[in-house]
């Protein structure tokens, strides 16, 4: 996937500046990391459960509008994640609950895209570069607002990397989670696919990190 296209970063930008400029201050480094993801949804879930008034479980979602047009959809405010989570809390009501074991002091984005996915057919709702782009301007968008690095695997990554430290990726859990580990569909073996995760996270950093800079010259 080719991702960088100068119209699809322009209009990227504009609607990270929109959802920038909803985003509340908080304490310093009340959120440290964010993490990156696909909802494994047909195309517009995120907006339709905003019209809905239904919880959308990510702070941002890259999604398309009735028109095909690519959008940004806010979902949870960032101040739920801004704590230490008591593990006695509701999941998706009290707090974001976007990757296991990693939701304290964290944001989180998404893609409404991959309903029915595997590695080798992204199926009928596949993300493609505008989708991309869109998830990384708004993940630029948390990072520039709360001070997030977004170059550090560390505090900016996929879901597919958290996956690989925490032994449930792709084969190694039931419930196992492959997020972005591949930006296209890939007949690569499970260690291949696990391998490829981090170069396909400092890709995405690479997004975020540009975005952010130019948020933050605004």
């Amino acid at each position: 996937m080719k991702l960088g296209d100068p119209t699809i970063q322009s209009q990227a930008l504009a609607a990270a500046r929109t959802y920038l400029a909803t985003l509340a201050p908080l304490p310093p480094q009340s959120l440290t990391h964010c993490s990156m993801h696909w909802a494994a949804t047909p195309y517009g879930w995120a907006r339709q459960r905003k019209a809905s008034g239904d919880v959308i479980p990510y702070q941002v979602v890259s999604d398309r509008d009735a028109t095909g047009k690519t959008i940004l959809v806010a979902g949870m405010d960032p101040k739920v994640n801004a704590r230490a989570i008591p593990q006695d809390e509701r999941p998706d009501i009290d707090y974001c609950a976007s990757v296991w074991h990693r939701n304290s002091h964290g944001v989180a984005v998404s893609i409404s895209a991959m309903l029915d996915a595997g590695p080798r057919n992204f199926g009928v709702a596949p993300i493609d570069a505008a989708l991309v782009e869109f998830m990384c301007a708004g993940a630029a968008a948390l990072c520039a607002k709360y001070g997030i690095d977004a170059s550090d695997p560390q505090t900016c990554f996929t879901h597919a990397e958290a996956a690989c430290w925490d032994n449930y990726f792709l084969g190694d859990d039931p419930d196992c989670r492959w997020d972005l580990s591949i930006l296209e569909a890939s007949t690569a073996d499970t260690a291949t696919l696990k391998a490829n995760a981090p170069v396909v996270g400092k890709q995405l950093r690479d997004r975020v990190r540009a975005y952010k800079v130019i948020l933050m010259k605004a």
